[in-house]
């Protein structure tokens, strides 16, 4: 007498085996790329000398936008470079802000985008 429920010598049982093993694997990995894409992103500061180096060859006086670590966009002209943070008067304010370098998670362009500029110089080339 067979104690096990399941007979492993008809291929009906295998099947059932088969589809709840099927489903099991389903489930768990459903249930691994949901908890992943739950997590929160963990943004880190930018390395300061890349950052120091990028707002130096943009120039003091043009349009920079920086992203800080706790996601807040700041775009504006930038006043001052210093060795450790820089300033940059907001687009509204009379006087700069101070942003420290550990701060910064992004720094993008503040002008135009990249397809304007293409645009822009395609049109360049036709006059």
């Amino acid at each position: 007498m067979n104690r096990f429920p399941l007979n492993f010598d008809s291929s009906h049982s295998l099947h059932i085996v088969r589809a709840i093993a099927s489903v099991l694997a389903v489930v768990l990995l459903g249930n691994s790329v949901a908890l992943a894409a739950g997590a929160p992103k963990v943004k880190t500061a930018m390395d300061p000398v890349k950052l120091k180096q990028a707002l130096a060859a943009r120039g003091i006086g043009k349009s920079v936008k920086v992203t800080e670590l706790d996601g807040t966009p700041v775009s504006g002209n930038l006043t001052a470079i210093r060795d450790d943070a820089f300033d940059v008067t907001l687009k509204r304010a009379a006087q700069p802000i101070t942003i420290s370098y550990s701060q910064v998670s992004k720094e993008g362009n503040g002008g135009l985008t990249t397809g304007a500029k293409i645009g822009r110089a395609s049109c360049r080339e036709r006059v």
